[in-house]
């Protein structure tokens, strides 16, 4: 990624922060609509790329594993079959989960994946596995990072999610005040995690690239992904599920994740997402 690109999307970032320090009550109190359908739609598949993604990755790194002994494959088999599995199994499951679908058609939608996976598997050519093998560590790094990052966040920050707050909004705080750990579920407003999962789909595009996707090709894919990034950020605002500051910070850890795992693993592609 080119290095002015880098400093505009920064530069975008800091004005949006910079806008929800000032507005992010009156901008959630003034667009709050629980019923609108962007904000259902992204709710239920927004984090769905990003877990394909981390599918995908799992995949890729239990084709191209190592056989230095019997503990590596044992090993290599047990810890990459169960996040293959888990992976799999939320971006089957979520979709229905928030869409209050029946959750046995989540099964279908697994089987769908596995064999849809298995199939781009088959067009890795084994000459080229230590290149996949760095690109399919970028991607499980950079969705492991995302979750991990979050997950303690919103459990040290506690901010109360603008749809819990009371008509007096006394329960508002503004993200940079973490208000410590409090134990409780609901507060789990900082960061989005929805946003964050969204954003891994900026790996995608070097999937693309190592499957031969021209430079047109690549533009389309790279502009398709930060619109979906984009519609998940304004869907959980608009559901009252985060504010503007939550969905900012969670679209920058979900591009640091990858920035952070492709300086870690060295994908021979070098870092392409937009």
């Amino acid at each position: 990624m080119k290095r002015t690109s880098v400093v505009s999307l920064l530069a975008l970032a800091t004005l949006a922060l910079l806008l929800g320090t000032g507005y992010d009550l009156k901008i959630s109190q003034d667009l709050v609509d629980k019923s609108n359908l962007v904000g259902r739609f992204g709710e239920a598949l927004g984090e769905f790329p990003g877990y394909l993604v981390g599918a995908f990755s799992c995949a890729i790194l239990l084709l191209t594993r190592k056989r230095a002994s019997r503990w590596s494959v044992v090993s290599s088999l047990v810890l990459g079959g169960l996040s293959f599995a888990l992976t799999v199994v939320f971006a089957a499951w979520l979709p229905f989960f928030y869409s209050g679908l029946p959750l046995w058609g989540s099964a279908m939608v697994g089987l769908v994946i596995v064999l849809g996976l298995v199939g781009l598997l088959r067009l890795i050519p084994r000459e080229r596995y230590p290149e996949w093998r760095a690109l399919g560590w970028v991607g499980a790094g950079t969705l492991a990072f995302t979750l991990v990052t979050v997950t303690l966040l919103k459990a040290t920050w506690s901010r109360v999610r603008f749809r819990d707050l009371d008509a007096s909004a006394s329960a508002f705080t503004p993200w940079y005040w973490p208000q410590g750990y409090t134990g409780n579920p609901e507060w789990t407003s900082f960061p989005s995690g929805h946003v964050a999962t969204a954003a891994v789909i900026f790996v995608v595009p070097l999937f693309a690239s190592a499957f031969g996707a021209n430079k047109g090709q690549l533009r389309l894919l790279k502009a398709f992904c930060l619109l979906w990034v984009f519609m998940v950020m304004v869907s959980r605002v608009l559901l009252g599920a985060h504010y503007v500051t939550d969905v900012v910070v969670g679209a920058l850890l979900g591009s640091g994740g990858l920035w952070l795992a492709n300086q870690l693993f060295r994908h021979p592609l070098g870092p392409t997402h937009p």
